[in-house]
């Protein structure tokens, strides 16, 4: 998507990035912030401590994440484990994040069975590109 000159791009406050690659979550925030598309971006390297923060968050919405792009082959709780369990707390939590699997899988079955979820989730293959992140954002705020 082109911005032209002039025109606001629009933001979001908080990006959740959910791998074990420390290198892909390097790039991917990199890509992030040249995009000026998120205010913060917040790391964690495992599913597990992912849920962790999301469950300490202090009662306000600008601490919560807009968007988690996670990674599906993960250690311990994997990538849909993680899906299933942030559902669980959207009870707990002021605002549901749009969820991107982000994964060098392109496994069919995966896809499909990001397609089939009724919530805001999608399925990209890595790496993480400006375009893509303009996609998601513009699609949703």
């Amino acid at each position: 998507m082109m911005i032209h000159s002039g025109q606001v791009k629009k933001k979001v406050n908080l990006i959740l990035l959910v791998d074990d690659n420390s290198f892909d979550n390097f790039y991917h925030q990199r890509i992030i912030e040249q995009s000026e598309r998120a205010n913060q971006v917040v790391e964690r390297q495992t599913a597990a401590a992912a849920l962790n923060y999301l469950k300490n968050l202090p009662p306000d919405p600008d601490q919560e994440p807009d968007l988690i792009f996670i990674d599906l082959n993960l250690p311990g709780m994997n990538g849909w484990e993680f899906v299933e369990a942030y559902r669980g707390l959207e009870g707990q939590l002021r605002k549901t994040a749009v969820l991107v699997i982000l994964t060098s899988s392109n496994n069919p079955a995966d896809i499909k069975r990001a397609a089939a979820q009724n919530t805001p989730l999608h399925f990209r293959t890595k790496p993480l590109t400006e375009e893509m992140l303009d996609e998601i954002v513009e699609m949703y705020w």
